[in-house]
């Protein structure tokens, strides 16, 4: 049963419809991850490279990356200017998009479509010298727009924390009910979802789904214009899920108890990072996303 908390609930059937849109399979290069362009555009497809990492059990007595309290524990090798971000870095996943040749080696797939664009931010990033950059334009329906890029992780955790830093550039004003996803934590496919998304001047929204919608949520929306870390905390469960989101370590959603996912056993589990219309006639949106990281406990 869907429970409707916020307005514009009932767009939550085109965003569950969406969430199973095709994506382009990127192929990893014969130099094992050298790819050939760092611009995705409109539909453009890129080679990737780059493991899977598979199932990843952290130990508990370090942060990951900065100390941000609701992030999941991990021990992180301390941030050094000689270093890629993610050396040394315990995840199941961990993209900081600056020694890579194209903006989605390591990726599973991307989804770029109708003027959308995915590359390389050479100007805004945490860490030195790139993030990456997502950019749409006025869509007109779901699926009509978009510029995302997905890693799937085959695994059987029970946990999953999504953390990046986000800076949006802008989201412009549309007229309607519509809704830009930000990014998903995926389960098994279709059985299990959480989303962030823009709806509005100020307001984002959390959506649960299993094979079926749960609930939806408002948030308080980051401030516009500088970066921003958020995490996505959630335990997959039929009957004791949780989700928490967190900005800049500060709780600003939280449900526990909850139906995250069906009885199934968890096989894998998927990110998608970058701006995609999900329902409505959504308005131009620009985002930069650096320091991609999926942790995973048992």
């Amino acid at each position: 049963m869907l429970v409707k908390s916020t307005n514009g609930c009932g767009l939550v059937v085109a965003l569950f419809a969406a969430c199973t849109s095709t994506s382009k399979v990127l192929v990893p290069a014969d130099d094992g991850g050298a790819a050939t362009s760092g611009v995705l555009d409109g539909g453009g497809e890129s080679e990737s490279g780059g493991a899977d990492a598979g199932d990843s059990t952290l130990a508990t007595d370090g942060p990951a990356g900065d100390a941000l309290p609701d992030g999941m524990p991990n021990d992180a090798a301390p941030d050094s200017p000689s270093m890629p971000w993610c050396a040394g870095r315990e995840t199941a996943f961990c993209a900081d998009f600056d020694t890579v040749a194209a903006v989605t080696d390591g990726f599973t797939t991307a989804n770029v479509a109708a003027g959308g664009t995915l590359d390389f931010d050479l100007v805004a990033f945490t860490s030195p010298t790139r993030s990456l950059h997502s950019k749409v334009p006025v869509g007109s329906g779901a699926g009509s727009s978009s510029a995302t890029a997905t890693k799937v992780i085959p695994t059987s955790v029970g946990r999953s924390v999504l953390e990046f830093d986000c800076n949006v550039a802008s989201i412009g004003t549309g007229s309607g009910d519509w809704l830009l996803q930000i990014a998903r934590l995926g389960r098994n496919g279709s059985e299990g979802a959480v989303g962030l998304f823009a709806q509005g001047a100020g307001v984002w929204a959390i959506f649960v789904s299993t094979d079926q919608p749960v609930f939806v949520d408002q948030l308080p929306a980051p401030n516009y214009g500088s970066f921003v870390h958020v995490s996505i905390d959630v335990r997959w469960s039929a009957t004791a899920g949780s989700v928490r989101v967190a900005f800049n370590g500060v709780t600003v959603f939280a449900r526990e108890a909850v139906t995250t996912a069906t009885p199934s056993a968890t096989t894998s589990v998927e990110l998608s990072v970058g701006l995609a219309e999900v329902a409505g006639a959504t308005p131009p949106g620009e985002i930069s996303i650096d320091n991609v990281a999926l942790q995973s406990e048992r």
